[in-house]
């Protein structure tokens, strides 16, 4: 019937794309979209479109990922739209239509759909919440593009456990469980109807770190979808990641120790071993809790020279750094974006040298027959204060001038030329003192580069 409507929601579900833009036709629907965002449903007129996502890249331009002809949105349906696949190994687009029955009262619907490219076939079981796995019946297998369900239980307590090998050949173990999502509380979600999707994990897991060196990272995590959104669901191993850094100047080497203040045992878990100012201990694992960090003297650890709390959540990254805030020694916690693009390189620049003062930071490509200067274009920062950081800034993958002058100046203090960023690569550039070690050049001002 003329004038009917249709919902339509989308889910970017490409863990190596950048954020993207959605269009039904020629109309944005939806923009700035990024990996694990899924949307409201749209109301749309019902008919036939084209679907076309476009990547954002680094400027601002866009690239068309996916161009889908004649996608019908009938009368009366909702559908979901899945990008999913990777940028090197191709994007698709998986149109699911939800089922439009009633869901009875005291149930609530849920379908698992299977969008990790990177991850075999799978069987999934949903079981009460303190279930032995040798209690789970699993359904399967689901192959990635698939869906099993929908199904309508009971609004409760559940767990999601996934296997990746046929249950029928042998007893299932917890060795066998690649995902697992511990208790989710789901009494309260009465009438709900939800898509629940496996996409490729980029989030930290404890699996293979120092915590758990036998344990394997899960391959997926969970994107739900409930029609007004999307929520995370991350296997219980995972953590946080952590980058420490020395960059207080004027202070000998440290070794980093944390306790986790939710328990009464002193867990004394050594972060970094003798820390030297200028350098940095590389990404590690760690669970995601709640944390009262000691920093000490190399020296003679007996006692905190300085301490601080750290709340680091499951799935999110984070660099520490040691800095001086009026001559003493405190902590800088900056948040992380640390998912790998395949498009664009991520930089992220850093005030960590007080003896500069307020500076102005140009960066320009490099050109190695005629090298950029302070006069050859506008700073990319001005009066850059110390302890500022400018987030994490897209570039287009190549090599780049960067070139700190004291504000308002020509003077300049660091300069780094030729600084290659790669497709994929994460970035951070942490300006800091002299080293005043007497090694070559330690009486110079220069860079802590942190690259993942």
């Amino acid at each position: 019937m003329a004038g009917s409507m249709a919902d339509v929601r989308v889910l970017h579900a490409v863990p190596d794309a950048p954020r993207v833009n959605v269009f039904l036709n020629d109309a944005e629907v939806l923009s700035d979209v990024d990996f694990r965002d899924g949307s409201a449903f749209l109301p749309i007129e019902a008919g036939s479109y084209d679907v076309r996502v476009e990547a954002i890249l680094p400027g601002g331009d866009t690239t068309p990922v996916i161009d889908e002809q004649d996608i019908l949105f009938a009368a009366d349906t909702a559908t979901s739209v899945i990008a999913a696949g990777t940028v090197g190994g191709g994007i698709v687009a998986i149109p699911q239509v939800e089922s439009s029955d009633e869901i009875p009262a005291g149930n609530l619907r849920i379908k698992v759909t299977h969008a990790s490219s990177a991850a075999p076939p799978v069987w999934v079981a949903l079981t009460g919440s303190l279930d032995e796995i040798g209690m789970a019946s699993f359904l399967g297998p689901v192959e990635f593009e698939g869906a099993l369900g929908p199904i309508d239980v009971p609004a409760a307590e559940y767990r999601v456990r996934v296997i990746a090998r046929d249950p029928i050949m042998m007893d299932i173990t917890d060795a066998d469980v690649v995902f697992d999502s511990g208790p989710i509380d789901l009494s309260g979600v009465e009438g709900a109807d939800l898509n629940v999707v496996a996409v490729t994990s980029t989030v930290p897991s404890i699996g293979g770190s120092a915590f758990a060196p036998d344990a394997a990272a899960s391959p997926i995590s969970l994107v739900v979808l409930d029609g007004l959104g999307s929520s995370d669901i991350f296997d219980v191993s995972t953590g946080s990641f952590l980058t420490i850094v020395h960059d207080a100047p004027g202070i000998p080497a440290v070794d980093v120790f944390a306790d986790i203040t939710g328990t009464p045992a002193i867990e004394e878990v050594q972060l970094t071993d003798d820390l030297v100012y200028g350098n940095f201990e590389p990404r590690q694992t760690v669970p995601a809790t709640e944390y009262a960090v000691g920093v000490r003297l190399a020296s003679d650890n007996s006692a905190d020279a300085f301490g601080f709390d750290a709340d680091l959540m499951a799935g999110m990254g984070y660099t520490a750094i040691a800095r001086l805030v009026d001559s003493a020694p405190a902590a800088q916690v900056l948040m992380d974006d640390y998912r790998s693009v395949a498009t664009e390189s991520k930089v992220r620049i850093v005030h960590g040298s007080p003896a500069a003062g307020p500076v102005d930071v140009y960066v320009f490509p490099t050109d190695l027959d005629n090298p950029a200067g302070p006069a050859s274009g506008d700073p990319l920062l001005e009066n850059f204060v110390y302890g500022s950081e400018t987030g994490f800034v897209s570039l287009a993958p190549a090599s780049y001038d960067v070139l700190v002058t004291l504000a308002g100046t020509e003077t300049v203090a660091i300069e780094v030329r030729a600084l290659a960023v790669a497709a994929g690569g994460v970035y951070t550039a942490i300006a800091r003192d002299p080293l005043g070690d007497g090694s070559p050049g330690s009486e110079d001002f220069g860079v802590i580069l942190i690259a993942d």
